[in-house]
């Protein structure tokens, strides 16, 4: 969808082209049955709550009751395990983040974790910049096409992690 962006198209084309794709994606992954006296980007935005927030809480309640049963689940695993279950529902995350309202992985992430205001402040801090900083990692993920295997994702978020801890100091650049 981004070449949309980078090539010279008439605003009706690109509107076409997106309402087109996001049809069809929302088709794919079973949030949206269009009615059939609207087509395209119309029948796309008709719906209120379209895609749906209701519809991404329970794809991340299904992955963390997955991930959580299954024997082999490890601490150190959740990452990739979270990846993959982006991968699998690429189409579904991509409109998600394309419409704006993939504010909901973050809201998730939060919850699952226990983020609440009853929370001591540097507790609730630290809980904030992990689900944070995990939100945003798959924000970009998804903006950029989702190129990376899960596999590859996490171990590029793992070198990251090392990297931060090592090198703290030369994040900051001094005036």
């Amino acid at each position: 969808m981004l070449w949309l962006f980078k090539k010279s198209v008439s605003l009706s084309n690109a509107l076409r082209a997106v309402g087109s794709f996001l049809s069809s994606a929302t088709k794919q992954c079973g949030i949206l049955h269009p009615s059939p006296s609207h087509s395209g980007l119309t029948s796309s935005f008709a719906t209120p709550a379209w895609p749906s927030a209701r519809h991404a809480r329970f794809l991340i309640k299904t992955w963390t009751h997955e991930f959580e049963s299954a024997p082999d689940s490890q601490p150190w695993t959740v990452f990739e395990s979270l990846f993959c279950h982006m991968k699998k529902h690429q189409a579904f995350y991509e409109v998600l983040h394309a419409t704006g309202r993939d504010n909901v992985l973050r809201t998730s992430l939060r919850e699952k974790i226990g983020l609440t205001q009853e929370l001591a402040n540097e507790e609730a801090y630290r809980k904030a910049f992990f689900a944070d900083g995990i939100s945003g990692w798959i924000e970009e993920w998804i903006e950029r096409g989702m190129p990376e295997t899960p596999g590859e994702l996490n171990e590029s978020l793992r070198r990251y992690v090392d990297d931060v801890l090592s090198n703290l100091n030369q994040l900051f650049v001094r005036p």
